[in-house]
């Protein structure tokens, strides 16, 4: 092949390879990494509201200084898939709590996916559904747009919704996207198991029943000495028995926390919580036969308000609340691995296609350059026109 014709054929090459990295490059090449292995801290604030054992309300509060150190650690992957651990320890009151997950994730949309493989507590059996969610990151090209916010603390998602436009993040420098993050949900079972290791009942003991009966300006006894003498013998001991029974609880997990993130990569680039936590309720039912054996005697002011503290027992109370922020140097460091990926997306999309076509317009310019040009020696005159010979003159010489 002649020098032309390769340079031709060199610079048609490059520029259909241009094209293939430009469009094609990115979707193939950048992925999350998978040697990922990043901690974020937080601090802030843990206060607790009620008696832990026996879920009683505190006379007042107690507040404590709160540390947070949040871990995403890869510790498997394919080109396709990455498995992520995440480990949350959370240092107060003199204790540390650790909160361990794993996923899968799609390392190009940065999507969770529900696999044998995300699970709680590190207990396989303890399993996840977190498909479609998000929770390590957030998609490349993220925009102001809704997106589903895993909270593995409820085998559910929250709704993470655009805060506003683009803006600087104070910490970093970077331009981000923040949204807002709302949650009041039923803890998962394997958490309501981790909070019940943790110390908290699992039913509210008899002895909170009469407290809270005795707060409300009506205890057991003094309910039952209303009511001897408008009730038979039976009737008042199915009364004490009921009075006397643990409730069943409800834990839920609530959450009013905010994220930044880095649009062209979705990596979060800092996150934090105005109010975060665990609650619980007391479910009445087991009072529901007081209850109903009390209905004809609702005129008598002891059963009124023994009505009136049933309902305030089914209202929730907190039990753990958290309020915290990133430091500044996590969310620099946070975002120092995020440009790098940045510098990967800009170097794979933009800077590498024009490398290419430059390279592509130099072996196109060679190859007109270099095309074949006619020298003198090769140059072949061309006959002049042809002299006509009178048509007369040419019969006379045949005559």
């Amino acid at each position: 092949m002649t020098k032309p014709k390769a340079m031709l054929t060199l610079g048609a090459a490059l520029v259909v390879l241009s094209l293939v990295v430009a469009f094609v490059g990115a979707a193939v090449l950048v992925r999350f990494p998978l040697g990922t292995n990043q901690t974020m801290t937080y601090t802030g604030t843990a206060t607790i509201d009620v008696n832990p054992s026996t879920l009683a309300p505190l006379a007042s509060p107690l507040g404590f200084p709160l540390t947070v150190h949040r871990t995403v650690k890869v510790v498997s992957g394919s080109y396709a898939r990455a498995v992520v651990d995440e480990t949350i320890r959370m240092t107060f009151a003199g204790s540390t709590r650790t909160e361990t997950y794993r996923y899968v994730m799609d390392r190009r949309t940065m999507a969770l996916l529900s696999s044998p493989q995300s699970y709680a507590f590190g207990t396989p059996a303890d399993r996840m559904a977190p498909q479609g969610s998000y929770r390590i990151e957030l998609p490349m090209s993220t925009s102001a747009t809704t997106y589903r916010a895993w909270a593995p603390e409820t085998d559910s998602s929250a709704t993470a919704t655009p805060a506003g436009p683009a803006h600087r993040n104070a910490a970093s420098g970077d331009s981000v996207l923040t949204f807002n993050t709302t949650l009041d949900h039923p803890v998962a079972p394997y958490y309501l198991a981790y909070l019940e290791r943790g110390g908290l009942p699992g039913q509210l003991p008899s002895a909170t029943v009469a407290t809270e009966l005795q707060a409300a300006g009506i205890g057991a006894p003094q309910l039952v000495q209303a009511l001897t003498g408008r009730l038979g013998a039976s009737q008042l001991s199915t009364l004490r028995a009921d009075l006397a029974a643990p409730m069943p609880l409800t834990y839920s997990y609530f959450q009013q926390g905010q994220i930044s993130v880095e649009p062209q990569t979705g990596a979060v680039i800092q996150a934090g919580s105005a109010r975060e936590g665990v609650s619980v309720v007391a479910d009445p039912s087991s009072l529901q036969g007081a209850v109903r054996l009390l209905a004809p005697l609702t005129s008598l002011p002891a059963v009124q308000r023994f009505d009136a503290a049933v309902a305030t027992l089914g209202h929730p109370m907190t039990v753990l609340s958290l309020s915290y922020a990133e430091v500044p140097a996590s969310v620099r460091a946070v975002a120092a691995a995020a440009a790098h990926q940045a510098d990967l997306i800009h170097l794979i999309q933009w800077q590498l296609p024009m490398l290419l076509g430059v390279l592509a317009i130099v072996a196109l310019v060679l190859a007109w350059l270099w095309r074949p040009r006619p020298s003198g020696a090769d140059v072949v005159p061309l006959p002049g026109p042809r002299e006509e010979v009178p048509v007369a003159t040419d019969l006379r010489r045949h005559a």
